[in-house]
């Protein structure tokens, strides 16, 4: 199984390995994740995740590929890869859905259906737990794990 192995175009992003972000990322563009994102990852294009990186927190993209460590759920409108030694902890969906053999899922794995649509529901800025102001992304494909002052999103 070959799995995408080019870091993303000029237009594009990369949180490097020496960076920690506390917060949610929303972007336009395809970007590559080497550090630590302590929040929900929602990117128009591709993410990929590499071996050093670390997303604590769902992930909604087009294209998902996963090198590093997932710690929430993943939808993608086209396609997940799991490569060797990538892990995620929650659940998957997406049209297309590609593991391997040394990868590890510790949620539910689920095959979208050829017409259905991702529908995001963008919440006003609330605060967290610990006071800070966040962009929340709802998904009706996600679990509701993520708590605010007022109780589950």
């Amino acid at each position: 199984m070959k799995f995408f192995e080019k870091k993303p175009a000029s237009d594009s992003f990369t949180l490097t390995s020496n960076l920690t972000v506390s917060g949610h990322i929303e972007g336009l563009v395809s970007g590559r994740i080497e550090g630590i994102v302590k929040g929900n990852v929602k990117i128009k294009g591709k993410i990929i995740i590499a071996e050093s990186g670390t997303i604590c927190g769902n992930v909604t993209a087009s294209d998902v590929v996963v090198y590093g460590n997932v710690e929430g759920d993943i939808v993608a409108t086209d396609s997940i890869a799991v490569g060797p030694k990538g892990q995620v902890g929650g659940n998957i969906s997406s049209n297309s859905i590609s593991i391997d053999q040394t990868a590890k899922v510790g949620g539910n794995i689920r095959k979208l259906q050829v017409n259905e649509k991702v529908n995001f529901e963008e919440v006003p800025s609330k605060m967290t737990a610990d006071g800070q102001q966040a962009l929340i992304v709802k998904s009706d494909m996600m679990k509701k794990t993520d708590k605010t002052k007022d109780g589950w999103w």
